[in-house]
């Protein structure tokens, strides 16, 4: 399920793309609202087809290379529960906690968006509703301080208490998922999360 957020005054509206820093936009836009974390639904909508609707609201998300989030999810949902006694929640997609990252990898690219989970969805997906985005302003992981700081100036939200890189942090940071590619597995990320990459122009060979 996509988490969206709604305030009213100021009026904007927040898609969480799971994967993306989400948890701590999240913490950061419900303390905006003045609700409690996980009684988001208060201030939700249900699907990104009414977020089409609100033309008078500023409507943004965030997006990451997808072959850097598809192995964050790995890390944290596949191998996570493993070491962490946490609650293995993909099972259901025939997918086996500490599995292979090459099985992890094919096995999402048979998943369709309209079946996938939120953690592995291809963030256009996330953004659009009948292929049209539905967002005003689309941040980067890769840029997120200061992507977030053109949003929370805009609405009063607090910076965030973590953020994946500084302004000056080398490009190398962003490629420690790189080695766990092979080429069968390169190809099949770009063919599973192509709107992704003709969208919001990642490619593999762009990180080199």
């Amino acid at each position: 399920m996509t988490r969206i957020l709604v305030s009213h005054e100021p009026r904007f509206v927040w898609i969480a793309v799971a994967k993306v820093a989400s948890m701590v936009m999240h913490d950061a836009i419900t303390k905006k609202l003045g609700i409690a974390f996980n009684d988001w639904h208060a201030c939700s909508v249900p699907s990104t087809a009414e977020v089409a609707g609100m033309n008078d609201y500023f409507r943004f998300g965030f997006v990451r290379d997808p072959w850097a989030r598809l192995f964050s999810c790995y890390r944290d949902k596949i191998v996570g529960p493993t070491v962490r006694d946490q609650p293995f929640i993909l099972g259901r997609f025939g997918l086996v906690p500490g599995m292979p990252f090459a099985d992890f990898v094919r096995r999402v690219a048979e998943i369709p968006d309209e079946q996938a989970d939120g953690h592995f969805v291809s963030q256009f997906f996330a953004l659009s509703f009948q292929g049209q985005p539905v967002v005003d302003y689309i941040g980067r992981f890769e840029n997120l301080p200061a992507d977030w700081d053109h949003v929370r100036r805009r609405f009063g939200l607090d910076p965030l208490p973590w953020a994946p890189v500084g302004s000056a942090r080398p490009r190398l940071d962003f490629q420690w998922h790189r080695s766990c590619y092979t080429p069968e597995l390169v190809a099949l990320v770009r063919e599973r999360y192509a709107a992704d990459i003709q969208h919001f122009g990642y490619d593999f060979r762009d990180e080199s």
